[in-house]
């Protein structure tokens, strides 16, 4: 692949990740869906670490539904949009998503994200390239601003 297509390949695919994430941003929440044992969970959570500067995660997740679910992370040159979400646990307020990944355009990631729902809410972030190495370590820290929502009901509507 020449540079110039894979420049062009690159911007298309920040131009999308970036619309997607302004859909997010302005819309309501997205509705729960409830049945016996199910959850939902979504929400954003932002950071700043330098000036000008926005670290961004999103997610949407359906117990019901791990196909329809699924996980983008944005920090400038870090890309991450989910493929398939393979495994959700919830314990305690605490989120637990594994799941495979296209980074920077490329696929065959792995990703293991956790995010803690509390007064304060917090996120980390794990990337292990095709080889299974640990390619980029996001640790666990406080939004400085977003929500995230954990959502479980016993009864369905």
């Amino acid at each position: 692949m020449s540079r110039k297509l894979f420049i062009i390949l690159a911007c298309i695919l920040v131009l999308c990740f970036l619309s997607f994430s302004t859909a997010s941003i302005l819309s309501v929440r997205v509705p729960n869906v409830y049945a016996a044992g199910e959850y939902t969970v979504f929400g954003n959570g932002y950071n700043y670490p330098g000036s000008g500067i926005s670290e961004i995660i999103e997610v949407n997740i359906i117990s019901s539904s791990l196909n329809d679910s699924w996980l983008r992370y944005y920090y400038p040159g870090m890309n991450l949009v989910s493929t398939s979400i393979t495994e959700v646990n919830v314990e305690k307020g605490i989120l637990t998503i594994t799941g495979s990944a296209i980074v920077q355009g490329y696929s065959d990631y792995k990703f293991t994200a956790t995010i803690i729902n509390g007064k304060k809410d917090s996120w980390g972030l794990d990337i292990y390239n095709p080889d299974g190495y640990l390619y980029f370590q996001r640790a666990v820290q406080k939004v400085a601003k977003g929500d995230f929502v954990i959502s479980s009901d016993s009864k369905s509507p």
